[in-house]
């Protein structure tokens, strides 16, 4: 099928599988931290550890360590600032090992960010790659670390590299070149687990010698094994770049290192200028696969090279052209300073590969604190478009312009010194990479200024659009033919598709495959190859969205001339296919059979409640009603409606009082006061909600009167005290219950809420009557028989109280056994004073102040209640 031009907007639809634009050297966060110096001194106030940013526009960046707290933000208005990193939170002094120091640089706009590790007769700078950029998988490169016994730093003369964790439990497999400063022997793969912002930072076990390689960790494979991104730093913590005798310039070196991804196979390198009598640099290849084939202006340079196997040579010439036939990295090492020019020292830097070109950079140069610097810059553009070179907006004067580049004149380069000091800014319209450095008095530094960071090693092709540059994959239409393509910097042994649609999968660098159904699909691809006798795989994905093709089957009529569908427009009658393309770009077949309409009539049946809104007319009554109208299809009907209009009650509110639970329509049980709601429905259809308020009263829980029903008094003196109670009082209030003696023969009653208390002054008998006034619905009442009979004071047969004296003049003391009260009473029944006794055997009763004659004690024990007769005399 044809397919259209996709509509621009699907560059804009998320999915979650989408990819980014190619990522540079540039941009907005990072993970950086410092190597160690083997020139720097504790405590030195020449040691400065320096953040440099360059922004194009204004924003604010923020420096921040995670596991000391430590943060420093500034504000850069189009141009530079420097922050001082302490030693504390930024710098491994730890010869091996693990260290907390990783810093988390995060900017609000786009930056370029360099670091400077700077102290006394030592300097170098590197550029830093943002958090996009990081990879899972490098190949160290240092110098040769050369023993010389006598140098002030000799344990430190030893390469170095360090590695950052963007994750938390990222294991990091290392298998070195030569054995660590930690005792892990050359060759072996080892393992470290590091979380987010934790460095591990080794030094190499031996300083090495001039003829063999002990001291270089070159060719060091690190790998993250479960491909959480990480940044590797790598160099030496003191080395020497003489090309003549070994006791010349030594210094601290580093850069960080680009992921085997963005390694590339052809290479400008320019040499360093400044006074004539400077030493030559040193440039050195690494190659990442066996049997790398290595040329310099079309000459082979080496024997083919292992995989980790570097060469290095001097540069004698101004610029040289490296090309390979796999991917390789090729660094640059300044020279040492000499006995006769102490112009410079060794500094380090990464070669960009002219595949990683970039059309404009921001960069700066760097100060150090013990001396001046003259700066430089190299920089490498296509010789047709070297006239539109642009150094801070201006042409490069002629006179740094130095021409085509010897074995590849498509190139050309210039050599610039930098008059203006800080933040520059590179641009040409095709692409550029470069190089920036500072030579000083027995110092110097070296960084690339930015580059591109597109993968190399591998780059996969959907119909000639490189993947990466797919915002949100590749859109297609079903039954497409999509072609797929792959390039690598090597040559593999095996390339498999997965096209993601359940078909089997294809071998070969370039294959093609057709999308039979819809959908969102995930090609992938895996490229297998052998390094040093192992197989290895790569593999790259890309989505492809496939659009359906829509087939649309339309039977319809009309009385119009022409009939609007899905906004096509279609003459009546219409018969047949008809091929459109839809939104997504793709054809869709519309089947349509559209015939010419006629009248017809349409008849209702229908009931509402109060109103009924038919044909935008608002009725209130039933009837029946006839209208004439257009309906869709164009054609005038005949509408009849029969219309029932239904009332519900007005007013659905109840009422309801009840001692127990009660049933409301049987459809719900109200046991508790509240409010409930049912709905209901009349005769008539109308549907209503009733509201049902709802008050549950509780019958009072007793059921008798506790207490006794024969009781005794003294027939002679004493009247009785008798208490009476309801069987359980649970939930009643006691201002409800009410107490009433029936037929009384004249005794006392005292009320106490939930009891009362009779006293009988004469023998008889009464009913008692108790009742709750709460409401009406749930009232109860006790009743209980009570009869009282006479007996002689001293009748009781209690024989084991002692009242003495008796006679008495002043007190009288009652001994018995757990006593609770004792109550003094007058012949006639009046009381006259009480005694608690506390549960004590010996109360005693105050009796100086009564006048002469006989009293009765009341004596109330937790065993017994007995009246006694007491004399007072005086």
């Amino acid at each position: 099928m044809l397919r259209r031009l996709l509509l621009l907007f699907f560059a804009f639809v998320s999915f979650s599988f989408g990819f980014s634009q190619t990522p540079t050297t540039q941009g907005t966060n990072f993970w950086v931290s410092f190597m160690r110096n083997g020139y720097r001194s504790d405590n030195s106030s020449n040691d400065q550890l320096t953040l440099i940013v360059s922004a194009k526009h204004s924003c604010v960046v923020t420096v921040n360590s995670p596991f000391t707290q430590w943060s420093q933000s500034a504000q850069i208005d189009n141009g530079i600032t420097t922050i001082i990193i302490p030693d504390n939170v930024g710098y491994n002094s730890q010869q091996a090992g693990i260290a907390d120091k990783g810093l988390y640089v995060s900017a609000t706009d786009t930056i370029s960010l360099f670091i400077a590790n700077d102290t006394h007769n030592s300097y170098d700078a590197a550029n830093v790659l943002p958090i996009e950029t990081l990879g899972c998988k490098y190949m160290v490169q240092s110098n040769k670390s050369i023993d010389y016994p006598s140098q002030s730093h000799a344990d430190d003369n030893r390469a170095s590299f360090l590695v950052i964790a963007t994750e938390d439990d990222t294991q990091v497999q290392i298998t070195p070149s030569c054995e660590t400063h930690d005792n892990h022997p050359q060759g072996v793969a080892y393992t470290i687990t590091l979380q987010t912002g934790q460095c591990y930072h080794v030094l190499n076990k031996n300083p090495g010698s001039a003829n063999n390689a002990e001291g270089d960790f070159s060719g060091t494979l690190i790998e993250s094994l479960n491909n959480k991104p990480i940044a590797v730093f790598n160099g030496n913590c003191v080395t020497s770049v003489a090309e003549g005798s070994v006791n010349e310039g030594y210094d601290h070196v580093f850069e960080q290192a680009m992921p085997v991804d963005n390694w590339g196979r052809r290479f400008v390198v320019t040499k360093t200028k400044g006074p004539n009598n400077l030493q030559n640099d040193r440039v050195k290849v690494t190659a990442l696969f066996d049997n790398t084939e290595v040329l310099c202006d079309g000459i082979q340079l080496c024997p083919p090279l292992a995989a980790g196997q570097s060469y290095a040579f001097w540069m004698t010439q101004n610029c040289c052209y490296l090309e390979s036939n796999g991917p390789v990295a090729v660094y640059l090492y300044n020279h040492s300073h000499s006995s006769s020019n102490s112009f410079g020292d060794p500094s380090m830097v990464w070669i960009s590969p002219v595949e990683q070109t970039i059309q404009e950079v921001i960069f700066s140069t760097f100060s150090s604190m013990t001396g001046s610097l003259t700066h430089y810059v190299n920089v490498v553009c296509y010789t047709d478009d070297m006239e539109n070179l642009r150094l801070n907006g201006r042409p490069v004067s002629r006179e740094y312009i130095e021409g085509e580049v010897p074995g590849a004149p498509q190139f050309s380069f210039a050599r610039v010194l930098l008059t203006t000091p800080g933040k520059n800014s590179l641009s040409c319209p095709s692409g550029l990479v470069a190089h920036v450095y500072g030579l000083g008095e027995r110092q110097g530094y070296a960084y690339t200024v930015g580059s591109s960071a597109k993968i190399l090693t591998k780059q996969l092709y959907v119909n000639d659009i490189l993947s990466t540059e797919l915002l949100d994959g590749y859109y297609a239409c079903q039954s497409e033919t999509v072609r797929f393509r792959i390039e690598t910097n090597y040559e593999p042994d095996l390339v498999v598709w997965d096209f993601g649609d359940g078909t089997p999968t294809v071998q070969g660098a370039e294959v093609s495959h057709t999308y039979a159904i819809d959908g969102d699909f995930l090609a992938k691809v895996v490229e297998e190859y052998v390094v040093n006798g192992t197989q290895q795989s790569d593999s790259m994905e890309v989505v492809i969205h496939v659009n359906p093709q829509v087939e649309v089957w339309k039977t319809d009529s009309t009385c119009n001339s022409v009939y609007v569908y899905d906004g096509i427009t279609f003459p009546v009658p219409f018969l047949g296919d008809s091929i459109v393309h839809n939104d997504s770009g793709c054809e869709s077949i519309y089947h349509m059979n559209i015939m010419e309409g006629s009248s017809h009539s349409f008849v209702e049946y229908d009931t509402a409640c109060l109103e009924y809104l038919w044909l935008d007319t608002l009725r209130y009554a039933s009837g029946t009603y006839i209208v004439v109208m257009g309906v869709p299809g164009g054609c005038d009907s005949l509408c009849i409606l029969h219309l029932t209009i239904g009332k519900p009650p007005e007013n659905p509110v109840r009422y309801k009082t009840s001692c127990s639970s009660y049933y409301w329509d049987d459809r719900i049980v109200c046991d508790t006061s509240g409010t409930y709601r049912l709905s209901f429905t009349t005769e008539d259809y109308c549907e209503y909600d009733s509201v049902l308020y709802f008050t549950r009263l509780f019958e009072p829980p007793f059921e008798e009167i506790l207490g006794q029903s024969n009781v005794a008094v003294s027939t002679s003196y004493w009247p009785g005290k008798y208490v009476y109670s309801l069987d359980d009082s649970t939930g009643m209030n006691h201002d409800d219950i009410h107490w009433k003696l029936l037929d009384d023969p004249g005794w006392e009653m005292e009320i106490k809420g939930f009891s009362c208390v009779i006293r009988t002054g004469v023998m008889g008998s009464a009913t008692l009557h108790v009742w709750t006034t709460d409401n009406e619905l749930c009232y109860k009442e006790a009743f209980k028989s009570i009869n009282c009979s006479g007996f002689n004071v001293g009748e009781n047969g209690i024989t084991s109280i002692e009242i003495y004296p008796n006679p008495a003049r002043d007190e009288v003391i009652i001994k018995g056994e757990d006593l609770e009260s004792v109550v003094l009473y007058d012949v006639t029944g009046r009381r006259i004073r009480a005694v608690p006794a506390y549960h004590e055997e010996i109360v005693t009763v105050h009796v100086n102040d009564l006048s002469p004659g006989l009293y009765l004690v009341e004596i109330q024990s937790s065993k017994y209640n007995i009246t006694r007769l007491v004399s007072v005399m005086k």
